[in-house]
């Protein structure tokens, strides 16, 4: 089965993860318990439990706020994003929005227009 065509960086896709697939436009908020992986488009907020992993693949679209424990970016995302451990945005990504997290990778090449807000995990605290 073909999730991304250009790249996907979660490791193991299980039966626990949820995919909106490359060609598939999702209307509506999701919620997940588990990790999801987005390859198509979703209009509409996303919210995953703890410790599950939300991945915007390369064809990724996400026009919502994003919430959950890590976000891995690497296709478009129009709206905030809040990630309680840890923000990634590739090399391919174009992010529009406020960011909130505790850890942030960014890589080279990636696009972001918008706030960008720490976290501090351990006491609770926000700085700007």
């Amino acid at each position: 089965m073909l999730i991304n065509p250009k790249k996907s960086t979660l490791k193991k896709l299980s039966n626990k993860t949820s995919i909106v697939g490359f060609g598939t436009t999702f209307i509506g908020n999701l919620r997940c318990g588990k990790d999801l992986y987005v390859a198509g488009r979703v209009e509409g907020d996303i919210e995953a439990s703890d410790e599950a992993i939300i991945e915007i693949g390369d064809t990724g679209e996400v026009k919502g706020e994003i919430k959950g424990d890590s976000v891995l970016i690497y296709g478009t995302v129009d709206g905030d994003v809040s990630a309680i451990k840890k923000l990634e945005i590739g090399s391919s990504a174009r992010v529009t929005g406020r960011l909130s997290y505790s850890l942030l990778k960014l890589e080279p090449g990636a696009v972001f227009e918008g706030e960008l807000e720490h976290q501090d995990v351990d006491r609770g605290e926000i700085s700007q």
